[in-house]
């Protein structure tokens, strides 16, 4: 319900839980991709698939991206203080990318911390990738230009136009495991799974295999040289605080 999101803002239940992304074969966290949680009243998790449809509804999507964006930032400057530089993967909702007002508020808090350009991922779906409004590829740019990339994640299919992804400085391409040890013929890509790493390193493009559950799974990608793996098998989202 939208009072339990009013809420969890007005008292500061918003919480930054953070995912593993492991470098393969050898399965150290290289990354971490950070989720939003929010408590209500009994100090209960309430999940995104229940809050986020209401806080759209209510114009509240940037809100909370603000203040993820902020958890994010602190978790890197804390492990900075401690000589770990930890790059964070940030989900962006197509909400923020449209809103004008706040999103010139959004750049200049990015330039105040410019210095982690290299570290923070900004993180955005196949769909709202391939389907950019004016508005939107404009503030993409935006953080193009303060040095931030991109990840582009929810594939469902690896028709994509790789040096259209280049030119708008994403890095990194998420795709299920599934899709990439599934039928070739039904990944829509000109050429096999298998292929794949090597099409993106001619693009400056590094593959993570995401949704990774079984251990066969990862033995498959890594058959494909997939660069990182991401899933429940490497490790759940946790608090910040278990984390750090």
């Amino acid at each position: 319900p939208i009072d339990i999101v009013r809420e969890a803002l007005a008292e500061n239940r918003v919480e930054l839980h953070l995912q593993p992304i492991v470098s393969l074969p050898q399965r150290r966290t290289a990354f971490y991709e950070g989720f939003t949680r929010l408590k209500d009243s009994t100090g209960a998790i309430v999940m995104p698939n229940e809050f986020m449809p209401v806080a759209d509804a209510a114009g509240l999507t940037s809100t909370i991206d603000n203040m993820l964006l902020f958890r994010c930032v602190q978790a890197m400057q804390t492990w900075s203080q401690r000589n770990k530089d930890i790059g964070v993967f940030y989900n962006l909702s197509r909400e923020t990318l449209q809103d004008r007002s706040f999103f010139s508020q959004f750049i200049d808090y990015l330039e105040a911390n410019r210095e982690l350009a290299g570290l923070l991922v900004f993180e955005i779906s196949q769909e709202t990738f391939e389907n950019l409004t004016s508005i939107e590829n404009t503030n993409i740019s935006r953080l193009a230009d303060l040095g931030f990339t991109l990840s582009i994640d929810r594939v469902t299919s690896l028709d994509m136009d790789f040096s259209l992804a280049r030119s708008r400085r994403v890095r990194f391409i998420k795709v299920p495991a599934t899709l990439l040890l599934g039928n070739p013929e039904e990944t829509g890509a000109g050429i096999h799974p298998a292929d794949l790493k090597q099409l993106l390193m001619r693009y400056g493009l590094n593959l993570i295999a995401d949704r990774i559950e079984m251990e066969r799974e990862v033995l498959g990608v890594l058959d494909y040289h997939v660069d990182y793996g991401q899933g429940f098998l490497f490790g759940e989202p946790k608090p910040i605080r278990d984390i750090i």
